[in-house]
């Protein structure tokens, strides 16, 4: 009895790989139904600066910038507030991103080097007008010299940055934002890719709270800016 059923089953078996392996022969498989996914990640260094700008702007000297700076700071304090402004050329993307491409995800990661003594959360909002990074300065900036402008409300992302208990709470680290939906919209040409603006989410602190943050002049590559995006075609 044991040996008749080992048999049976064996026959049982063959036949039924016999329908599973002609069962997958009839699918078709052809490139029109395979997804090909890719990864882009732009990093601005000071060899290779033609994919990203950056630069800082303060209300203590409204006339002046960062942008050859190896830092930039985002700053709340009295009226001493600074912003910091970041755009990175998604054309140097290679292969390039096509306007029809899916973008899965999409994060701006910035180097902190040293941190805010109490926890601050910094919005990032997609710039507004185009801005140049030796010619950016506090007063001619896309969004105003008003404090607290924009809105929190209409920030893509906010990371919380400085002491413990925050989300980044140690210096030498990247800090990520999720920049996806406006990444979204500069694909499919639905939104100018002006970069973005990072300032603090309470401007005018009456003690001062700063984060630094690495620039595209830093000698270190693994601190430079970083624009990773996910995307499928």
């Amino acid at each position: 009895m044991r040996v008749g059923s080992v048999l049976l089953a064996t026959v049982w078996f063959a036949s039924m790989l016999q329908i599973q392996v002609g069962s997958a022969a009839s699918i078709p498989v052809n490139s029109a139904n395979l997804t090909v996914y890719r990864s882009c990640a732009l990093s601005g260094t000071i060899a290779a600066s033609t994919s990203m700008v950056e630069s800082g702007v303060s209300q203590a000297a409204p006339a002046a910038n960062t942008g050859n700076a190896t830092t930039m700071l985002v700053r709340s304090s009295g009226v001493v507030n600074q912003r910091a402004y970041i755009q990175f050329d998604l054309t140097k993307c290679t292969p390039a991103i096509p306007a029809g491409a899916t973008v899965s995800n999409a994060t701006l990661r910035i180097w902190v080097t040293t941190l805010a003594t109490a926890c601050r959360t910094q919005d990032i909002f997609p710039a507004t007008a185009a801005w140049g990074e030796t010619t950016i300065t506090w007063n001619n900036q896309p969004f105003g010299t008003t404090l607290n402008n924009p809105a929190s409300g209409a920030r893509t992302d906010g990371v919380n940055v400085g002491t413990a208990p925050c989300t980044y709470s140690a210096a030498a680290q990247y800090v990520s934002w999720n920049v996806t939906a406006d990444v979204v919209k500069f694909v499919a040409g639905t939104m100018t890719n002006n970069g973005w603006m990072i300032r603090d989410d309470v401007e005018g602190s009456a003690a001062a709270r700063t984060n630094t943050y690495g620039t595209s002049d830093v000698v270190s590559v693994p601190q430079a800016p970083q624009l990773v995006v996910n995307y499928a075609t």
